[in-house]
Parts: C-alpha cells; sequence; structure tokens
C-alpha cells in the first residue's frame, strides 16, 4: 500500500502536467482580456468590413449582478455597424431594469431594448427569458451572452471571423473570471479558470469542439431552429450543453471564437461559491459523471494528501510538499494565461483549498439532487432535467410523461417552471448560471 501511496500523486501529477502542455497548445490560439492600462492606450476605431451582416444580442437579466452596468456598458461600445441589443427581465420591478434603461439612455445612438417578459413558457428562467427575446430579433443571427460578462470592442468581431463556413454551428467564447477580493470570489474563480475553462481549452479540437460554460454563443437563427429550438434546452440546466450537443449532432462544428471574455466577480461569498458550484458538481455528474472522478485525478495536492492520510510516511509527506508546490504553480500559470494576470499573493492558498472544497462537492453530488439556482430551490433530474420534487429516480422518459400542474400549459417544456413555481431560498448566483 506504501508503494501504491507515491505512484498514485505521481500519475496525477503526470496527468496535470498533460494537461497543462495540451492548454499551452491551444492558448496559442486565443488572446486574453487586455488589462486596464491596456484598454486606456487603446483607441477605439471604427469597425472594420468584417461582419456587415447583422446581428441581435440576446441578453437575460434577473438581479443587480456585480458590476452590472460595466458588463452592459461594454456591449454597447462593440465596433458593428448593425447590432440590435435586446435585454430581458422577468418582472419591471426587478433591480436589472432600473440599471438596464440607465445604461440604454447613456447610448441613444445603439439599437437596444428593455423587454419584461412575464409570460412563463420554459421551466428554464434564463431561456425562457431569451426565447421571448427572440420574438423582437431582427437579424439571423443570433449572440446569446450571459448578464455578468464584458467583453471588448473586437468581441464581435472576432467570433464572427470564425463564423465564416457553412460547416460551423457556433462559436463560444471562452470565458475567464477576474477581479477577486474576497476568498468566495478567489476560490469561484479559480473553480471556472483553472478547472472548466482549463479543460475546455486543453481538449479543444482542430475541427472543433468546445466542452466549457456556454456563456457566449454566436449562432444562426436557422442552426438554432434545426437544433430543436428552445425547448430542450429550456428543460434542463445545462441549457449551454444542450444545444451545444444538439448542433454537433447535426454534423456542425462548434468552435472557441479567438478573443477571451472576462467575468467580473470581486465579491463573491464562500456560501454563493459553495452554492453555485455544487450545482455545477451535479450537472456534471447528471451528464457527463466521468468528468468529475478525471477532474479529482488531475489534482495532484488532493491526490497526494489522500494518499498520505492512508498511508503515511516521510516519502509520502514529501510528495504532498511538490505537488501543493506543482497545484499552486501550475494554477498560478493557468491563471495567467487566460486572463493575462496572475493570481494575487494573498490567495495562492486558496489553489489548495479549492480542489479539496470541489471535491466535497462532488462527493455531495452522490446523495442529493437538491440545488439552488438563481435563489429559488430545484432538483436535477437526469440529463440536467429541471424538476421541482426530487424524483431522480425515474428515468428521463418517465419524467417526460408526468402530468403537468392544473393552469400551466407546458409547450413543449419539462415544468413546472422554477422560474413560477420553485420556493424562494437565498440571495441569487452571479449572472445566468
Amino acid at each position: 500500500m506504501s508503494v501504491a501511496s507515491l505512484i498514485i500523486p505521481v500519475l496525477s501529477l503526470v496527468a496535470y502536467g498533460v494537461l497543462h502542455a495540451l492548454f499551452a497548445r491551444n492558448l496559442r490560439h486565443l488572446t486574453p482580456p487586455r488589462t486596464e492600462a491596456e484598454m486606456l492606450q487603446r483607441r477605439i476605431t471604427t469597425t472594420r468590413a468584417l461582419g456587415v451582416e447583422g446581428v441581435t444580442l440576446l441578453k437575460a437579466c434577473a438581479g443587480a449582478d456585480e458590476d452590472l452596468e460595466a458588463c452592459l456598458s461594454s456591449y454597447f461600445a462593440l465596433e458593428h455597424p448593425k447590432l440590435q441589443i435586446l435585454l430581458g427581465v422577468a418582472d419591471e420591478h426587478d433591480p436589472a431594469a432600473a440599471i438596464i434603461r440607465h445604461v440604454i439612455a447613456r447610448h441613444p445612438h445603439v439599437d437596444a431594448k428593455l423587454v419584461v417578459v412575464s409570460r412563463v413558457s420554459h421551466a428554464s428562467p434564463k431561456i425562457n427569458t431569451l426565447a421571448a427575446l427572440e420574438a423582437h430579433a431582427r437579424y439571423e443571427l443570433l449572440w446569446m451572452s450571459d448578464s455578468n460578462t464584458a467583453v471588448e470592442p473586437d468581441a464581435l468581431a472576432s467570433m464572427l471571423s470564425r463564423l465564416d463556413e457553412p460547416s460551423i454551428g457556433a462559436v463560444v467564447s471562452v470565458v475567464a473570471s477576474v477581479g477577486e477580493e474576497t476568498l468566495g470570489a478567489a476560490l469561484d474563480n479559480l473553480a471556472v479558470n483553472v478547472w472548466v475553462t482549463f479543460g475546455a481549452v486543453a481538449t479543444l479540437r482542430p475541427r472543433g469542439g468546445f466542452a466549457g460554460a456556454g456563456k457566449s454563443i454566436l449562432l444562426r437563427r436557422s442552426t438554432l431552429h434545426r437544433a430543436g429550438g428552445w425547448a430542450p434546452m429550456g428543460r434542463c440546466f445545462a441549457d449551454d450543453t444542450v444545444l451545444l450537443n444538439n448542433i454537433a449532432e447535426l454534423g456542425m462544428q462548434v468552435v472557441a471564437a479567438p478573443r477571451v471574455i472576462r467575468c467580473p466577480n470581486a465579491t463573491s461569498t464562500v456560501s454563493s461559491f459553495w452554492r453555485r458550484h455544487g450545482r455545477w458538481s451535479q450537472i456534471r455528474l447528471a451528464i457527463a459523471p466521468y468528468s468529475l472522478a478525471f477532474e479529482i485525478l488531475c489534482s495532484p495536492f488532493v491526490i497526494a494528501l489522500a494518499c498520505l492520510l492512508v498511508a503515511p510516511s516521510l516519502a509520502g509527506l514529501g510528495l504532498l510538499a511538490l505537488c501543493a508546490l506543482a497545484q499552486m504553480v501550475g494554477d498560478s500559470w493557468i491563471s495567467r494565461g487566460l486572463r493575462g494576470e496572475w493570481i494575487p499573493l494573498g490567495f495562492l492558498p486558496a489553489t489548495l483549498l479549492r480542489p479539496l472544497v470541489i471535491g466535497l462537492l462532488h462527493l455531495r453530488s452522490l446523495f442529493t439532487r437538491k440545488t439552488v439556482w438563481r435563489g429559488r430551490v430545484a432538483f436535477m433530474g437526469p440529463r440536467s432535467l429541471i424538476v421541482t420534487q426530487d424524483r431522480s429516480w425515474l428515468a428521463e422518459d418517465e419524467l417526460a410523461d408526468e402530468p403537468s400542474e392544473p393552469g400551466y400549459v407546458f409547450e413543449d417544456t419539462l415544468g413546472p417552471p422554477v422560474a413560477a413555481h420553485a420556493t424562494r431560498a437565498s440571495a441569487p448566483t452571479p449572472g445566468n448560471d
């Protein structure tokens, strides 16, 4: 057992190193966000001839997300001659509505509109809003974007540069979380950057394929409806995965945009990190259970610590120190490559705490289907289906056949909708995820 307790951490280090090599190879094709100083030095130029086709931006908002006004304003500064911006809320008294109106008023030259979506047609609040916004869209190109993302003026041009072949079904932006000032934000940003985005970049394929968070997706309206439209997404927590998988099944490629976009997250709490990534862990268990085991395998510090606890030895202690150093250096290098800035020194210990907490969340996801999403309680069904009571013992087709609640028209969604019927819980999580 003592030999195995030394071999297993070494294998974890090797796996972690291989992923870094793949990440470095694919990172060459991506451009990290500019720093604030670079943004100040850059002169905003008029848009190039690239991409004269009109684009409609669909953005579902709920609550006054952190830095929401600045995030929204960045889209109003995009370099594109034909851009329609549609922003939706479920309630005209939503705190986001006042911020949206203020941003629209500050940019009278931009074709923008706030839409209040009162009708509930899909179980997912986000998809319910996006589907309603599409009815107001004038252009064939649709850009679905989460509320807590910020872009640079040439971000849309970089996405359009990839959507130039009939075989390309969608262009997805690689996302980097930035700006941590609290421990909760540091843990959250690390979880996004050094596993979700890190894994997505490392596994990018030359001929398409994206396995990261779909917080920014550009596609044609015809492609969206060929892939099943809003209904399949509206039934699931993992709406982006459903869409991208359906596009791939059409024989079309899903590719990454060249420019990385930012998700500001400075002040998240540890409890919001726990809720958000607890849900993400449940989603991964529902749609790709092998990814949980692979994530633990590629966390050398966790593996070395577990082996040391099982078989204590001086050699094991030394190996734990080596794995801890590798984890801190490796995670810092990933963050630097993705977002152009290092992890603050004060948060370096979070690189070791993060995989331990994520491991606990993975373990927890084996025993509960309950989750809190946008401040509401729901349950995770098979393939990440949204249900409002724990019916995980039912098969997916049995869930779909269950009768609806009185007074609710399902319109091809699973329901009952989280947006309308689920119990209010704690504060919303950042963005739409």
